[in-house]
């Protein structure tokens, strides 16, 4: 939540979007993907979370490698103008240095990983998310769409 109030903060102080927050927003990113948790505080209080995102700097587990700190640094930056990405080039970062970038930009590469696919993948949504949602349960799976009509001019039939 807290991370997501730093895009509407910025827009509601009239903070030009440009790519800079998109910067932001792949630090944040990397940064679960790496520990699972956020930078900054995340709660429920707005105000607690967007006072940690304006005056506090990122806290980072001290596992992770010293590129990829110094890489969430410099995407993390408070001021936009000063962000990797919207200034100098991400691809030079030593986090990236074994990336061939030309093969990884015409798609030649493949990837380091690939999930063995899962037969019959529950994709039910799980009730406490429905909770969190405040969705009413009973209703979410009777729910039909009639006198939906719409087919988008794309599809072939």
């Amino acid at each position: 939540m807290g991370n997501d109030l730093f895009f509407v903060f910025q827009m509601i102080q009239c903070h030009i979007y440009n790519s800079a927050v998109d910067w932001w927003a792949f630090g944040i990113v990397l940064c679960k993907m790496a520990t699972g948790r956020s930078p900054f505080y995340e709660g429920r209080k707005a105000e607690k979370c967007i006072n940690f995102i304006l005056n506090c700097q990122p806290s980072y587990s001290e596992q992770l490698s010293t590129e990829l700190q110094d890489l969430l640094e410099k995407l993390l930056k408070k001021k936009p103008y000063k962000r990797l990405g919207f200034k100098g080039d991400i691809r030079k970062h030593q986090f990236f240095k074994s990336i061939n970038w030309i093969e990884a930009e015409s798609q030649k590469l493949k990837p380091p990983f690939q999930p063995e696919p899962q037969p019959n993948p529950d994709v039910s949504i799980p009730a406490s998310a429905l909770e969190v949602l405040n969705i009413d349960t009973a209703s979410t799976y009777s729910y039909s769409l009639q006198d939906f009509t719409y087919l988008s001019p794309s599809w072939k039939t």
